[in-house]
C-alpha cells in the first residue's frame, strides 16, 4: 500500500466520514499511510490535533492496519 497525503484524505473522508476540520489535520500533519502505520497510541493523534470520534475511528483503523501488515 502506497498511499500518498490525499490518498489518505480522501479514504478517511468516504470511510470515516471526516470533516474538513479533520481532513485539514491529517494534511497538516502529512499522513500518508506509512506515517499511520508509525503511530504509537490514540493520545499520540490526540495531540496532533485529531481528537474524540475522529481520533477514536482512526486508531481502529490504524490498529487493523498493523495487525493486516504483520
Amino acid at each position: 500500500m502506497a498511499w500518498n497525503v490525499e490518498d489518505v484524505v480522501d479514504w478517511a473522508r468516504k470511510f470515516l466520514n471526516f470533516e474538513e476540520e479533520d481532513q485539514a489535520v491529517l494534511r497538516k500533519n502529512e499522513f500518508t499511510v506509512h506515517r499511520l502505520l508509525l503511530v504509537p497510541n490514540l493520545e499520540w493523534l490526540e495531540s496532533h490535533g485529531l481528537a474524540g470520534g475522529p481520533a477514536l475511528d482512526l486508531w481502529a483503523e490504524i490498529e487493523r492496519m498493523k495487525k493486516l501488515a504483520a
